[in-house]
């Protein structure tokens, strides 16, 4: 069944009247998440999402701004940061134009009844967590290629210091709005802390965002080291040059308190979810 769903699907993308409708891309996210369940092999995965993430691209953001086109880009964006982490490429959705399809929704949401603090937090956070593949990239590309352009180390410095800035900031904010555990007393003060969101399912969102931010967060730590030292010793660490991009990345902290048993590998029952919920972050080395 599943090869005749990709063979399905390659003759729905020969076909320029589909190529960029909802059905094609539904398909495509659905074998892609098949994918990721039952792999062939560890990182086949990454061939679907790469090419989920063409189709996207390829579609445009107004395609994406409501609707099912909308539901779909949700369901897949966090695979698409993930897959440009680790292929060590910059992520198209930090791109303006996909900034604003990302976030432009959230008031629109919060006035039909459909948002809440939690879900805006989480958009904002991914919205800028989107740029942290591409801040990475261009770190190691700088190092890999002897650049002795100051000008460029302080541009890199100065928009991942920014971006730190702002991802603290949200992640703050996160941490303050939304209690860890959320009672019945709290959503009563607060009906749109969570909105329609189920209790368990946001309490999951909320925990896993904090990962994914904390994760963020040490990138973004490292690359500001990186431009801010001096360019003999990033010339001559060959650490950075020789190490898989799986290996530089750092491990995310752990910003909640688990008990013995509990760990990121078995809070969710799949690390898709986990890899979602967690905005692409978890893609990083987990302790």
């Amino acid at each position: 069944m599943y090869s005749r769903g990709l063979q399905g699907l390659h003759s729905l993308l020969r076909r320029p009247r589909f190529v960029r409708s909802d059905m094609t891309l539904a398909i495509a996210v659905m074998l892609g998440i098949y994918e990721m369940m039952d792999p062939i092999t560890p990182q086949s995965w990454l061939t679907h999402s790469s090419g989920i993430a063409t189709l996207i691209r390829l579609r445009g953001p107004n395609a994406h701004r409501g609707g099912f086109g909308r539901t779909l880009l949700i369901s897949f964006k966090s695979f698409i940061v993930a897959d440009a982490l680790i292929r060590g490429e910059a992520c198209f959705l930090a791109e303006p134009a996909w900034q604003l399809a990302l976030t432009d929704t959230l008031a629109a949401e919060s006035g039909n009844g459909k948002g809440s603090q939690l879900c805006d937090l989480v958009e904002l956070l991914f919205a800028e967590i989107t740029k942290c593949p591409g801040l990475y990239a261009r770190a190691c590309a700088i190092i890999k290629n002897n650049e002795t352009d100051h000008s460029m180390f302080e541009t890199l410095r100065q928009e991942a210091t920014q971006s730190k800035q702002r991802l603290q900031y949200l992640k703050d904010q996160l941490e303050s709005v939304v209690p860890v555990s959320l009672d019945s007393e709290a959503l009563r003060d607060k009906p749109d802390l969570i909105g329609l969101i189920p209790v368990s399912v946001a309490q999951k969102s909320r925990t896993f965002a904090g990962h994914g931010a904390q994760s963020a967060l040490a990138l973004l730590d490292q690359v500001i080291v990186i431009t801010e030292s001096d360019h003999h010793r990033l010339f001559t660490d060959s650490t950075m040059t020789t190490l898989p991009v799986w290996d530089v990345l750092p491990a995310p902290a752990n910003c909640v308190t688990m008990d013995k048993e509990e760990t990121l590998a078995n809070r969710l029952p799949a690390w898709p979810d986990q890899l979602a919920l967690s905005m692409g972050m978890l893609a990083v080395k987990d302790n």
